[in-house]
């Protein structure tokens, strides 16, 4: 069986050199650093997962990223994992309201993202 591929979006190279340590025995993750790679990507290649950091500098934020997603057909039931710093139960409400189907807060361990990754391919399947 081959492996889900995953795209990471995140700006900061420590925390996606970390993610793709975690993940890389499980999944195919491919990173894209801004938010106008990760559209030019997600047009390229077909993902089933995306692990979206919120703050990605300038151009395109997360949520930019995710609402463009899923006016696609081919993403728009596809698992959209807000992985940020932005804590606040308020601002998860707004990332799920905005295109994002599940919230991991940094930091978290191993164990956190591959039990989100896992429950968001499982809900996408359900």
């Amino acid at each position: 069986m081959s492996k889900k591929r995953i795209l990471l979006v995140e700006d900061d190279k420590l925390n996606s050199g970390v993610i793709k340590v975690f993940l890389s025995a499980e999944y195919e993750v491919d990173h894209a650093e801004n938010g106008q790679i990760a559209l030019e990507l997600a047009e390229k290649n077909n993902y089933d997962l995306f692990l979206m950091d919120i703050n990605l500098g300038r151009g395109l934020n997360g949520l930019d990223v995710a609402q463009n997603l899923k006016q696609q057909d081919k993403y728009k039931n596809a698992p959209i994992v807000a992985i940020t710093a932005y804590a606040m139960e308020s601002d998860k409400r707004e990332f799920l309201q905005k295109g994002c189907t599940h919230y991991l807060s940094k930091p978290f361990f191993k164990k956190d993202i591959l039990a989100i990754i896992a429950k968001a391919l499982a809900d996408q399947t359900a």
